[in-house]
């Protein structure tokens, strides 16, 4: 029975490896390393300040 939870729980995450990376969801720190700007996040969502230009 061990064997067999752990096996749902592995394809459970590589399916939300596969979903993350193929769907285009940004992370935080993803999105830190892109640009210097800090990142908020408000609940789910991530949100940055609009360049003064």
């Amino acid at each position: 029975m061990a064997a067999e939870q752990k096996e749902r729980k592995g394809f459970f995450r590589a399916f939300l490896d596969f979903f993350i990376l193929f769907s285009g969801i940004s992370t935080a720190s993803n999105l830190s390393r892109t640009r210097s700007q800090p990142v908020r996040r408000l609940g789910l969502f991530l949100f940055r300040k609009p360049d003064d230009r």
